[in-house]
């Protein structure tokens, strides 16, 4: 799936003028929503998943800025594995990677600003 939700898309769109990936343009496109539509499915059929890369640090990857990201905006469970083996829920990371702006809001929806 990394044609889909990987952290280097061939979509050059996706990138700024420094070479930077651009999570917000990545979420707009077909491939990225494909893929997560993928995951989705999945999780309700209750499969196991596991979505790996080389970075060791949840807050400096893409599982969490990006595809931790949505599946938390869409109340799917994500669990990371640091660089420590310790499991990190993406909420704990994402609070980490925001200074601790990010909170669940009354209804349950996230506040990831």
């Amino acid at each position: 799936m990394g044609d889909s939700i990987g952290g280097r898309p061939s979509d050059p769109s996706c990138y700024d003028l420094k070479g930077n990936v651009n999570y917000e343009k990545v979420k707009s496109k077909s491939f990225y929503q494909e893929g997560i539509a993928r995951l989705k499915t999945a999780q309700q059929k209750e499969l196991p998943i596991a979505l790996m890369c080389s970075e060791t640090k949840p807050t400096e990857c893409h599982r969490s800025k990006l595809i931790g990201r949505t599946l938390l905006e869409d109340r799917i469970a994500l669990q990371h594995i640091d660089e420590h083996g310790n499991l990190k829920d993406q909420l704990e990371v994402w609070k980490v990677i925001t200074n601790h702006e990010s909170s669940l809001g009354l209804f349950g929806t996230t506040n990831l600003s």
